[in-house]
């Protein structure tokens, strides 16, 4: 029998936010089931919970596809036998947060059809009640709200930029995500963590983003209330870039992304 489930969200988070809480398994636990998922493509991963009539209780599963923060695409076996299904996930950024489509295709038997359909409207608002749980920073003014984005970066001296490589890559193992000549990214957790040479400097800094759900002007006046420091000059963005440079105190430079 055919399974064909196609779901839409809206979450009032940014896609960051989102995006974490489908590939964290601490987060996945609170509104999926306990699993022992990793966010890297081949991984072979289980969900396990008390089994019900129509599920044995355990689905195997392995990550085909990542495209943080906007596309994962898993295999999904809940039964003893027959192909894996297959669940994608999609991210769009909206001007209320974040626009989630799930689908679930394949082909499997009649029960775990009926039963796949009902269950994952359930879980999808199992997942709005956990990112509800886990607030943003919302401050007054425009009610801007500000969350931890997907990427970091270790603006690394020339003379250490090859070390640097040889340690994340080499003596940690992580997954290499893009290689250029001056900057490599490596999957961080559900992070992405880029290691980029910068001819200037005489020790890394290590370099952050911030997600706004509000278009960039309102975040840059929000912020500009609160006494925070844009330091454009750092880094030029490229044209028509939804984002601009600040500064926390100590000097700690962040970018700042618009959600919409």
């Amino acid at each position: 029998m055919t399974l064909d489930v196609r779901l839409e969200r809206i979450y009032p988070v940014p896609p960051a936010r989102v995006w974490a809480a489908l590939t964290d398994r601490e987060a996945m636990r609170d509104w999926l089931m306990e699993s022992d998922f990793e966010p890297k493509v081949g991984r072979a991963f289980a969900f396990r919970g008390d089994p019900i009539p129509g599920w044995r209780g355990l689905t195997e599963c392995r990550v085909l596809e990542l495209d943080p923060p906007r596309r994962m695409v898993w295999s999904w076996l809940s039964t003893e036998e027959g192909p894996p299904t297959t669940v994608t996930f999609e991210l769009f950024p909206v001007a209320d947060g974040t626009r989630l489509v799930l689908t679930h295709r394949g082909e499997s038997d009649s029960t775990t059809v009926a039963l796949t359909t009902a269950v994952w409207p359930y879980k999808l608002t199992a997942l709005e009640q956990a990112l509800v749980r886990r607030p943003t920073i919302e401050r007054g003014g425009g009610g801007v709200r500000f969350s931890g984005g997907g990427n970091i970066a270790v603006k690394t001296p020339a003379h250490l930029f090859d070390q640097m490589i040889a340690f994340y890559r080499d003596a940690l193992g992580l997954a290499v995500e893009q290689r250029r000549d001056d900057s490599w990214a490596f999957r961080f957790g559900a992070l992405k963590l880029w290691v980029d040479r910068v001819a200037a400097l005489s020790q890394p800094e290590v370099w952050l983003e911030v997600q706004a759900t509000d278009d960039a002007p309102a975040a840059a006046a929000d912020l500009k209330a609160h006494g925070v420091t844009r330091c454009d000059d750092v880094e030029a963005l490229p044209d028509g870039f939804a984002g601009f440079w600040i500064a926390a105190p100590g000097g700690v430079v962040h970018l700042v992304t618009a959600g919409d």
